[in-house]
């Protein structure tokens, strides 16, 4: 699996965090109004005839990489006259020009071609310390680079550290490599499915492995430790075969929630992890029964029974916890910034953001919103103007179409900015304009309106389309674009949050009820479980951290794993089996192992500089180390109703 998977590479296109509805209607509308890749790059040398022979130069370069169908747009080529244009520069009396400002200049690249042109054409600006790049492929392009990653980073860290802290657990190294041996056959279980059913992977399915691998650590740990206290696996197998079973079932419907989301990226997602970590469970399981005479099952206990405390939480630090759960809950959830502008996920050395705000002089941004208004007879074209003049005056968009480029043509040859008087003269105006633009505006295509700006947020970018809809009124139009299904999307994440979430928590709550067959648990199993849920969204807002298109996964997949020690927990106090010595050792040292191996090895993804994986590893510890605690010492209470849990325990023998 190791030699299948390590040609597996990295696809991130910005498509793959629309909604099914939104790749729909984004396929339709590029059937009607077809899109063309478009890529700037700049420099930000003071304009002069050097600065722009130098560019042109670069320009002619790159040229020769991009060759399928690309069309390259010059400042020369937006003008009238080249040679007025260079004496203006070598003058210094340049005020302004298209694609050049007074310490900016760039070219516009249309690509109708193969895809990964533009990725070469990028990888050969940064070579340069002179030009960079913008624009939506740039972004692609990070994001390819960010989640390879991933593999290239994250997957060794993690290994290597979380072997080092079974070892450290465990105390015996061939015991220690014989369970780690199925965890990392997990991963490369992940990676293999991923290629086979997809060819390639994202930044979302490259955690699906991480979290098959710290789950099948985690389970290895409850076996490891209760065989310990039983004297062989399959002993504690039988003895906690509801609990393991419970276990597995909550993961899976934990993971699997996440499959009625409307983001595809976040559906497979689900569908992924929650097969991989069943179908990884079981062969974890088949491997250490047969392989138990490796196993060193005699060690010492260790320091964790001799601290560990004697009591749980009391009733009222219990009400005092709850109240300040639902506290920060409500204040988080109002409260927690929702980042959907994928500029706002890399750090600031890549420049990303301010690569957009650059362009944002020289070409008007990038495409915000496509105007899709049908096909329009020449008097309807006429008056359009008029609505387009209206959406230029909206604060940080420009407008590009057809008719803006014909009314500009015309201003330099007749001096009037307006269209001609007929069609015809219409079309040979248009003849005139850079072969590049012709083909991102074919004259006979439907036509439509680009809106250009900086990248925006949701909140902001409904007060746009608001703006729009009002300028255009009751005229007949579509609105669509890559950034616009995007905004869509990402606005689908809170309610993603909120399905999946409380989904997994109701058929959570109701198998606990029907295997331990006690109607009391339901109220407990919801309480200690969506406590630390609570606590997050507080501590999300106190960090500074967002709700974005990894984090809102976090609420059924940590969910998913905090119930598997509260199976563990409800399973012993159902049994009533043992004395205090073995509560701590079958329960306790599983469950704190267990639980420390997750959270450290999440907290590992904070050392990550790319914003959604960052913020996914924090705030899944976060959730972890709250369930833990909620699990360890307010469960009991809630159970036994009383917080002497030693003095209880003690009374089963």
């Amino acid at each position: 699996m190791l030699f299948y998977t390590k040609d597996l590479k990295q696809k991130n296109p910005e498509s793959i965090f629309l909604t099914d509805k939104g790749i729909e209607q984004f396929k339709a509308f590029q059937q009607d109004y077809p899109e063309v890749d478009s890529l700037v790059v700049y420099t930000n040398e003071v304009a002069s005839l050097e600065a722009y022979s130098s560019l042109e130069n670069f320009g002619k370069e790159l040229e020769k990489i991009c060759r399928d169908e690309c069309y390259f747009v010059y400042p020369h080529n937006l003008v009238k006259d080249r040679h007025e244009l260079e004496i203006e520069l070598q003058k210094g009396t340049l005020a302004k020009a298209e694609l050049i400002s007074a310490n900016r200049m760039g070219l516009l690249i249309f690509n109708n071609g193969e895809k990964n042109q533009l990725k070469e054409v990028i990888r050969r600006v940064e070579d340069e310390n002179l030009f960079f790049c913008a624009g939506h492929e740039y972004t692609n392009y990070h994001l390819d680079k960010s989640s390879a990653l991933v593999q290239d980073r994250l997957f060794p860290i993690l290994f290597i550290f979380s072997f080092l802290l079974l070892f450290v657990f465990i105390k015996n190294f061939l015991t220690t490599i014989v369970l780690f041996i199925p965890c990392l056959f997990s991963a490369l279980f992940g990676l293999s499915a991923i290629k086979y059913f997809f060819g390639t992977m994202n930044m979302v399915t490259s955690i699906v492995p991480l979290m098959t691998f710290v789950i099948i650590l985690s389970l290895g740990q409850h076996i490891y430790f209760s065989a310990r206290k039983e004297g062989s696996l399959s002993k504690a197998l039988k003895h906690k075969i509801r609990p393991i079973a419970l276990m597995l079932i909550t993961t899976f419907i934990g993971f699997l929630s996440l499959y009625v989301s409307e983001i595809y990226v976040i559906r497979i997602f689900g569908l992924l992890s929650s097969i991989m970590i069943l179908l990884s469970s079981l062969l974890s399981i088949i491997w250490l029964l047969s392989v138990e005479g490796l196993l060193k099952l005699n060690e010492a206990k260790g320091v964790i029974l001799k601290k560990y405390p004697r009591k749980s939480f009391s009733a009222l630090s219990f009400m005092i916890i709850s109240f300040f759960s639902i506290l920060l809950g409500v204040w988080g959830g109002k409260n927690v910034a929702i980042v959907t502008d994928a500029t706002k996920y890399f750090p600031r050395e890549t420049n990303i953001a301010k690569s957009f705000n650059d362009i944002a002089v020289l070409a008007g941004g990038v495409p915000l919103l496509e105007i899709g208004m049908g096909d329009l007879s020449y008097e309807e074209l006429i008056k359009l103007t008029q609505v387009e003049d209206e959406l230029g005056t909206i604060h940080g968009v420009r407008v590009l179409s057809r008719n803006l480029v014909v009314r500009k043509i015309n201003e330099a040859y007749s001096g009037s900015y307006s269209l001609p008087d007929n069609q015809f003269a219409y079309a040979t105006l248009y003849s005139k304009a850079a072969e590049g633009i012709r083909e991102a505006y074919p004259i006979d295509s439907q036509y439509k309106i680009t809106l250009l700006g900086t990248p925006l947020n949701v909140d902001q970018y409904e007060i746009l389309l608001n703006k729009v809809k009002g300028i255009i009124g009751d005229r007949s139009f579509r609105l669509d674009g890559l950034y616009y299904n995007l905004m869509i999307s990402q606005k689908a994440m809170v309610h993603t949050l909120s399905k999946s979430f409380l989904l997994s928590l109701i058929v959570m709550a109701t198998i606990a009820v029907v295997f331990l067959r006690q109607l009391k648990l339901f109220a407990i199993f919801i309480l200690v479980n969506t406590m630390p849920l609570g606590l997050s969204l507080g501590f999300l807002n106190i960090m500074g951290m967002s709700l974005n298109i990894a984090t809102v996964m976090t609420y059924s997949v940590g969910l998913g794993i905090v119930v598997d020690s509260t199976f563990h927990l409800l399973h012993f106090f159902d049994q009533r089996r043992g004395n205090f010595d073995v509560y701590v050792e079958t329960i306790v040292k599983p469950i704190l192992t267990s639980s420390l191996t997750l959270i450290i090895a999440f907290l590992l993804f904070g050392i990550y500089d790319f914003l959604p994986i960052r913020e996914f590893g924090v705030n899944l510890s976060f959730i972890l180390f709250c369930g833990m605690i909620f699990d360890l010492f307010v469960l009991p209470t809630l159970y036994l109703s009383n917080a002497s849990l030693k003095e209880i325990v003690e009374e089963w023998k």
